[in-house]
């Protein structure tokens, strides 16, 4: 009876301390795809500026993008699209004529099922991986870049420095917003970064409300979110040229080691 008092004891106590001895958080890592200006090659490096690699040889890629599980990279090579294991391992997506190069920009749907692409001469199409199928959804407009919202719903796509929100089955194309350089959904759904003409960041609501501004040396370039939405990665145009990260307050600015002559890149989470 006072093993049985004393095991319930211990394990209200557990409880009562908040369970730390049941589970505990490790601290996130973030892991960094990149393609390098220098030599137009794909590599990763972790946040903290460990363990680089270089993914691709060819001297010939382009907007590498993870996939939602982040096992994935997505990136143009020459005239293709292809799909990188975190190996450097790649095969081809849909192989296409080096001389009709039309896909451009691209983005993963949030459940890793489809691809949308943007091509140079004017449609917007969804690939489904699991059919291998290609639709086209919107022609007649060409759009400097596109990414899904975190709901899957809608694409924000953009032309020049005017942003448009589109139904991911190409209907009821908007503006969003003009005289921005680029703009993205925070992963909640509720915020927006965006980067304005001066090159300085900001995040408001996804009215465009309550703007606050994260940076104001008029440096900063392409941003990402953290798929966990607790920081925001950035390039910075230096010199030198690198990838830097903030908390989403804009506190804890750093530069990322190893990041060097940096044109595009992904993050993804890893615990």
């Amino acid at each position: 009876m006072k093993k049985t008092l004393l095991l319930i004891s211990i394990f209200y106590f557990l409880f009562a301390s908040g369970c730390e001895y049941f589970y505990q958080t490790s601290e996130a890592k973030y892991l960094i795809v990149y393609k390098n200006g220098g030599d137009n090659n794909i590599y990763t490096v972790y946040n903290d500026g460990s363990n680089l690699r270089q993914l691709t040889s060819t001297g010939t890629a382009n907007y590498p993008k993870f996939s939602p599980n982040g096992n994935i990279i997505i990136f143009k090579d020459n005239a293709n699209y292809k799909y990188l294991d975190l190996n450097g391992n790649s095969s081809f997506i849909r192989k296409q004529d080096a001389s009709y190069i039309t896909e451009e920009y691209c983005s993963w749907s949030p459940d890793g099922l489809k691809i949308v692409f943007a091509d140079i001469v004017g449609n917007l199409y969804i690939y489904k991986q699991s059919d291998k199928s290609y639709k086209t959804i919107y022609s007649g407009f060409i759009f400097d870049s596109v990414d899904f919202t975190p709901d899957g719903q809608k694409i924000i796509t953009s032309a020049g420095t005017t942003f448009y929100s589109i139904n991911a089955d190409g209907t009821n194309l908007k503006t969003i917003i003009t005289g921005m350089n680029y703009l993205k959904y925070h992963p909640s759904g509720t915020r927006l970064g965006f980067v304005n003409a001066g090159n300085n960041l900001f995040i408001c609501d996804t009215d465009i409300n309550n703007k606050i501004q994260l940076t104001s040396d008029g440096k900063s370039d392409y941003f990402v979110f953290s798929p966990d939405g607790t920081k925001i990665f950035y390039i910075n145009s230096g010199p030198p040229i690198k990838i830097w990260s903030m908390d989403i307050d804009g506190n804890n600015k750093r530069e990322i080691p190893n990041t060097d002559d940096v044109e595009d890149f992904d993050v993804t989470v890893q615990y």
